[in-house]
């Protein structure tokens, strides 16, 4: 229970650090942030509530299988391949690294090899 405590904390403070951060910046890449998106295999979306454009770069690890973020570029999470009931989180079970770096959207972390927090980002 102190695990999910510190991490549901440890979550709020850095979106709503991040929150704070995007409202500083343009709504619109400079044209130099878009070469070197584009030059780094990237792709440049209007995202999250604020629709305002982000680098969106593709993951070298995208889809290999995991048990804990700590083994993927931007995250492990838990997908429902299968269409069976989600797992308890004592389970052991297995996830797979995310394809992006975008925290948008919804979706469950895998650590330690058993089904995180759940979270949404928009």
């Amino acid at each position: 229970m102190k695990t999910i405590l510190l991490e549901v904390t440890l979550f709020t403070m850095w979106f709503g650090t991040s929150a704070m951060a995007v409202e500083e910046q343009p709504k619109t890449l400079s044209l130099q942030a878009v070469r070197q998106c584009l030059a780094v295999g990237g792709k440049v979306h209007r995202m999250g509530l604020l629709q305002y454009e982000r680098c969106e770069r593709p993951m070298s690890d995208a889809g290999k299988v995991c048990n804990d973020s700590s083994q993927c570029k931007a995250g492990c999470f838990y997908e429902n391949r299968s269409g069976t009931p989600v797992p308890s989180s004592r389970k052991k079970i297995t996830g797979f690294c995310a394809a992006t770096d975008t925290p948008f959207g919804c979706r469950s972390y895998v650590e330690h090899g058993r089904l995180g927090i759940g979270v949404c980002v928009d």
